[in-house]
């Protein structure tokens, strides 16, 4: 692990890419026709998993993604002040703050601040409001946390899949 913390390996570039690819499909986003992947006259993507993707399906992929991405880091944020005799409260360890960044270019400042903000309250009661009870955190999300964090591409998939399944509009 690199000290840096802005720190960006070769899975962070290709989720930019993959975000950026969902940015521009968004109907009431930025859009980007010059480009071979979208196509001006449908504004929808026409190469990778979300092809042909309507916009409420790119909003169920934006969405459902930055939901991930809020739960890990209210993970990261409350495993980073669970030490005994911790006197500093960390409010942005390394993680969440990749966590923020990324939900930021999926759903907006806003949207991102009121995420982040109830799974923290989730993911408190979860533990009933005890650092004694990290384990039960550590148990349900660490292993998809850290997952997400090395290669989020196949949440990406998963989510695409699951919104052409769902979403017919």
């Amino acid at each position: 692990m690199k000290s840096s913390k802005w720190y960006i390996d070769s899975s962070m570039i290709t989720v930019v890419f993959m975000l950026a690819m969902l940015l521009s499909a968004c109907a009431d986003g930025p859009t980007v026709a010059d480009t071979p992947r979208e196509n001006p006259s449908t504004s929808t993507i026409t190469e990778g998993p979300l092809v042909g993707a309507t916009p409420n399906q790119v909003r169920f992929v934006k969405t459902n993604l930055a939901d991930e991405w809020a739960r890990c880091r209210a993970f990261w944020t409350i495993g980073a002040n669970g030490n005994p005799g911790q006197t500093e409260y960390v409010l942005h360890p390394p993680n969440a703050t990749e966590a923020d960044q990324m939900m930021i270019m999926l759903v907006g400042v806003e949207t991102s601040a009121a995420k982040s903000s109830l799974a923290m309250d989730t993911l408190t009661k979860e533990m009933d409001y005890d650092y004694t009870n990290l384990s039960r955190l550590i148990v349900n999300h660490g292993e998809f946390c850290t997952q997400l964090r090395h290669d989020p591409t196949p949440r990406f998939y998963y989510w695409a899949a699951e919104a052409k399944r769902r979403i017919t509009n």
